[in-house]
């Protein structure tokens, strides 16, 4: 049996597949993308991925016993972590939302956390292999 925690890894690998190519989409116009922005466009890329990573945080939460399940606030806790991590890596920083917001999942109102290209920010391979 593969435990909860691969499981979300190996959800979170194949949500994340792209990534880089989808925050320099996303930040294309104007050198920006939010959290929200991001797991809309991942999410809807990769619906499969998505589903799963949701079963499995639902199972992770049963097996925990815990009696409040929430498996929507834990998979897109392992989403930002995820995407805070791999935005870094690529060259993005994060930064306040000042008066933005944006609606979660559920419809509410809630300030994203913004992601900016910095100055080292590369142009990402999937750009790259496109011109040779």
């Amino acid at each position: 049996m593969v435990s909860s925690e691969t499981s979300l890894e190996r959800y979170l690998d194949m949500l994340f597949d792209g990534a880089e190519r989808l925050m320099w989409e996303l930040s294309e116009a104007d050198g920006h993308f939010t959290n929200y922005g991001f797991i809309r466009r991942a999410a809807q890329e990769n619906q499969a991925a998505y589903v799963n990573l949701l079963k499995a945080a639902l199972d992770q939460a049963q097996r925990a016993s815990d009696t409040d399940v929430y498996p929507f606030q834990i998979a897109h806790a392992e989403i930002g972590k995820r995407l805070s991590r791999v935005a870094r890596q690529v060259g993005y920083e994060t930064e306040g939302s000042g008066d933005e917001w944006e609606t979660n999942v559920w419809g509410d109102p809630v300030r994203p956390l913004r992601y900016c290209r910095t100055a080292r920010l590369l142009q990402p391979s999937h750009c790259i292999e496109e011109e040779a």
